[in-house]
């Protein structure tokens, strides 16, 4: 029974971050449709920051710069970086934090999507010397837009999580 639940978890999960995933990288690049500079370059520019130099030391970058793999500063490369950062921030939703949380799948996906914004608001955006939620990086309309894009993803997860794990 324990596999079957597990499955079940995994399957559930890899489905309801496959749709949020792509709703979110859809919302992030329709920003400048509407005018809006919504990108911070959080976590891949905290990772640039804190790795780099272990990158460039064990010739990652020289390796991934031979290849026809998207590049750092591509759609591609976001594309491929947000969807890799949405499946692991999704199985830790599934597989760690879910059970903690409480009511629905719609609650604890909001409650998720509050976790995400605030980690990256209070540590990441500062660490990189952004400020709060990228507020010397970014206007209050392209903050709400990262955060709406963020919450999207978030409830989505939840919200699927529960509605596909129940079938």
């Amino acid at each position: 029974m324990q596999n079957i639940t597990q499955t079940q978890k995994f399957k559930a999960i890899f489905y309801a971050a496959i749709i949020a995933i792509i709703i979110n990288i859809i919302i992030l690049t329709s920003a400048p449709i509407f005018h809006i500079n919504a990108a911070a370059g959080g976590l891949f520019g905290l990772l640039r920051h804190l790795l780099g130099s272990t990158f460039h030391e064990y010739e990652i970058s020289i390796f991934w710069a031979s290849t026809t793999l998207p590049q750092p500063g591509t759609l591609g490369f976001f594309i491929l970086f947000h969807t890799f950062i949405g499946f692991i921030m999704s199985f830790t939703y599934a597989f760690i934090l879910e059970k903690y949380l409480i009511g629905s799948g719609l609650q604890k996906g909001i409650t998720f999507a509050l976790i995400i914004w605030i980690i990256n608001s209070i540590i990441i955006m500062p660490l990189l010397g952004k400020g709060f939620a990228a507020s010397n990086v970014l206007n209050i309309t392209g903050m709400i837009y990262f955060f709406i894009a963020n919450a999207f993803y978030g409830i989505i997860v939840g919200f699927l999580y529960e509605k596909f794990y129940k079938l």
